[in-house]
């Protein structure tokens, strides 16, 4: 497994999370034995274990080093058997031994992108096993991600179109009874997020009895149905089925998610009496991508924040 560091872009807004804080200690940790901070390898473990380890001890109290040690982090793909042909699959795990919670995650249309592995990986460093599967294995070669273009932009939406949601709801039961059974996840701790279309399929996720929290970042079709191959995937009206917490995260600029489809969304979820919260930030669709004109860095860290607080609360109960 390639083992990587987990920094986050946060700035000072998570002094009051105690998140940012932490991953300062890590950066005067690496420096107290190298000058680069950008990978993880033996001798930066080594020095956590040592001078650094001491230093952070007499400080912080012991405590702190096993964060430390959760924030390195290990990557690997694997491939995953389904009905049809193996779901290759981006997996992100803390390094630290014992066992975390997991999130499945949805990318967008142009599936496991570089944007999407360093949101996998950078959840993974707060302490979750993260996995992220490629959402179009039944229709593309293992390992494609598409481009961020107009001709990529086509196929990514003429893959979806192909897809029918009965075979996005197989994969992802799949996908969840393979995070169950992972060695390093908690037994009964399973939650889901994903991106744009990737938000509407943590949405459906969320309809699993087994997944206690999701975060659907500007999933789109919800509030109108239309979900792959299918006009209308009846999410918002089985959304009584949710058992657990939902945080549906908007951009205000968002095209394909006007307000009157949050509206339509809020309305759904409080009929249906569902757990849930909504955040809305000024910014456009896919501003959490941090490719392209559109991103937003603030916007994001902020909604990142959302995310957390979400999984830890509902995850360390």
């Amino acid at each position: 497994m390639r083992r990587v560091k987990a920094f986050s872009h946060f700035t000072g807004l998570f002094f009051r999370k105690s998140l940012h804080f932490h991953h300062c200690v890590i950066l005067a940790c690496c420096k107290c034995r190298r000058r680069e901070c950008g990978h993880c390898d033996k001798a930066e473990i080594g020095a956590l274990r040592s001078f650094g380890f001491l230093q952070i001890t007499l400080a912080f109290g012991p405590s702190i080093y096993e964060r430390i040690l959760a924030m390195i982090v290990q990557t690997a793909y694997v491939a995953i058997p389904t009905d049809a042909t193996a779901m290759r699959t981006f997996v992100a795990a803390p390094h630290a031994e014992g066992r975390f919670p997991a999130i499945w995650c949805y990318s967008d249309i142009f599936q496991l992108t570089g944007p999407m592995l360093r949101a996998c990986v950078r959840l993974a460093g707060y302490g979750f096993v993260v996995a992220a599967p490629e959402i179009y294995h039944r229709i593309e070669p293992p390992g494609i991600a598409i481009p961020f273009d107009d001709a990529g932009r086509t196929r990514g939406l003429e893959d979806a179109a192909k897809t029918p949601v009965a075979d996005f709801d197989r994969s992802c039961r799949v996908g969840l009874d393979w995070l169950t059974a992972h060695p390093k996840v908690v037994p009964g701790k399973l939650g889901a997020m994903g991106f744009c279309i990737g938000g509407h399929l943590a949405f459906r996720a969320a309809l699993q009895p087994d997944v206690g929290a999701a975060v659907c970042f500007y999933g789109t079709g919800i509030h109108n149905g239309k979900l792959g191959k299918d006009s209308d995937a009846g999410s918002l009206a089985q959304a009584s089925r949710i058992r657990g917490e939902l945080l549906m995260i908007f951009g205000g600029n968002d095209p394909h998610i006007p307000s009157e489809g949050r509206e339509t969304v809020e309305r759904g979820l409080r009929a249906a009496n569902v757990n849930y919260s909504t955040k809305l930030y000024p910014a456009e669709h896919a501003f959490m991508r941090d490719e392209g004109p559109r991103f937003d860095p603030e916007s994001t860290d902020l909604a990142f924040a959302d995310m957390i607080q979400l999984f830890r609360k509902v995850f360390s109960a």
